[in-house]
C-alpha cells in the first residue's frame, strides 16, 4: 500500500506541500481553523511520518541550534598538571579530544584537581559556566588519583579509555579484548606457537583484564605444550629482573605487551629481533614507525569522546547512571618489522 505523502494531502486540502508541513508540525502563521483541517484530514487519509525523514529533520535542527562556542572542561586528576607531557598515550589522547573541539565548535579548557582541591572545583567550573566535563586517563597507578569532589548531576561527564571505573559516566575506550584476539590470530598465521603476554597486574586491573581474558582463550588454538599463561608483574612497569624471569622461566617464541620497553630488554638479552624472538604490541604509538602491533587510535578515541559528550550536552542528559554508555572502538594493524614476515610474503 502506498504511503501517503504531504502532497496528496495538500491536494486535498488544496494548499501547498509548505503549509501542510507547518500545521501538522504546529509551526508558521496558519489560521487556527486551517490548522485544524489540514490535521483531521491527514488522520483520515492515514497518513505516517516517514521515520527516516523525521530524523534528518531532527539531526538537522539540532546541528542550527547547537551552542557552539561552549566550553568544554578537561579534568586531569593526576599528581601531574600536563600529564600529555610525559605520557605519549596522554597526548594522543588530548589530541583526539582538541580535534573533536574544533570539528563541533566547542572550546576546550584543561583544569588540574590539584589547582582547586575539594569543591573549589566545581566553583570554578559552575562560575564559567561549564557543564561538560571529559575525564583525562587517571594516573597509572590509582593511589595518585586526586580526589574528585563534584555533584554529578551539575554535569555530562564522559571518561576516556577503561580507566575511572568507579565513576558511573558514560565511556569510550578502545577494545582491548578484540584487540588481543586480533594479535593473537596475527600470530598464528606467521607461525609463532609460544607467545606469552607479559603485562603489569595493575594495568590488568585497569582493564578488567581484558587483555588475559582474551589470550587465555586464544591459547586454545595452541598445542597444550605450548600454552604459556600470562605473565603479570606486580609493579608499576616491567623491569629487566621481570623480563629475564619470564624468558628463562618459558622460553616464548614471542613476547606481547603494551610497553615496548621490552624491546630493550630483548636487546640487552643479547635477543635477535625479529630473527630469534618476535614483538608485538598492544599500543603501538605513532613515534614506533618500527614496532609491530595494534595502533589502538587513542586519537579517533579523543574524537569520539567530544561526540559523545555533545550528544549528552543535546539531550541534557547529567549525572552519574547506573547503566553507562559505552562507546568502544577497535585499533588497526601497523606492521612494523619486529615480527617476522607471513608465509608468502
Amino acid at each position: 500500500m502506498r504511503r501517503v505523502t504531504l502532497s496528496d494531502i495538500a491536494e486535498r486540502a488544496g494548499v501547498t506541500k509548505m503549509a501542510v508541513s507547518l500545521a501538522l508540525r504546529g509551526q508558521g502563521r496558519l489560521r487556527a481553523q486551517t490548522r485544524e483541517r489540514i490535521r483531521k484530514l491527514a488522520a483520515e487519509m492515514g497518513y505516517e511520518p516517514d521515520p527516516a525523514l523525521r530524523a534528518l529533520n531532527t539531526h538537522k535542527q539540532q546541528l542550527k541550534t547547537a551552542d557552539k562556542g561552549e566550553v568544554i572542561a578537561l579534568i586531569v586528576d593526576g599528581p601531574e598538571r600536563e600529564p600529555w607531557k610525559t605520557e605519549k598515550y596522554v597526548m594522543n589522547f588530548k589530541e583526539g579530544v582538541e580535534a573533536g573541539a574544533r570539528r563541533l565548535g566547542y572550546r576546550l579548557l584543561p583544569f588540574w584537581a590539584g589547582d582547586a582541591p575539594g569543591k573549589a572545583l566545581e566553583r570554578m567550573l559552575v562560575a564559567r559556566g561549564i557543564r561538560a566535563l571529559i575525564l583525562a586517563p587517571e594516573p597509572r597507578l590509582k593511589k595518585d588519583r586526586l580526589p574528585l569532589d563534584l555533584d554529578w548531576d551539575r554535569f555530562s561527564v564522559v571518561r576516556l579509555g577503561r580507566t575511572h571505573g568507579d565513576i558511573e559516566v558514560p565511556c569510550v575506550s578502545h577494545d582491548h579484548y578484540g584487540s588481543m584476539r586480533a594479535v593473537f590470530a596475527e600470530l598464528l598465521r606467521r607461525g609463532y606457537r609460544r607467545p606469552v603476554l607479559i603485562h603489569t597486574e595493575r594495568s590488568e586491573e585497569r582493564l578488567e583484564y581484558r587483555y588475559a581474558a582474551a589470550f587465555q582463550f586464544m591459547l586454545r588454538d595452541l598445542p597444550e605444550a605450548d600454552r604459556l599463561l600470562p605473565f603479570l608483574v606486580p609493579k608499576a612497569r616491567v623491569e629487566m629482573d621481570d623480563f629475564l624471569a619470564c624468558l628463562e622461566g618459558s622460553r616464548p617464541e614471542v613476547f606481547l605487551s603494551t610497553d615496548s620497553t621490552l624491546l630493550y630488554y630483548m636487546h640487552q638479552a643479547g635477543l635477535s629481533v625479529p630473527a630469534e624472538t618476535g614483538f608485538a604490541s598492544l599500543d603501538v604509538q605513532n613515534n614506533q614507525p618500527h614496532v609491530s602491533g595494534i595502533d589502538q587510535g587513542l586519537t579517533a578515541i579523543g574524537a569520539a569522546g567530544v561526540d559523545l559528550i555533545d550528544l549528552l550536552i543535546r539531550t541534557n542528559a547529567r549525572g552519574l547512571r547506573a547503566t553507562e554508555h559505552k562507546v568502544v572502538l577497535g585499533g588497526t594493524w601497523h606492521e612494523g618489522n619486529t615480527l617476522r614476515s607471513r608465509p608468502g610474503t
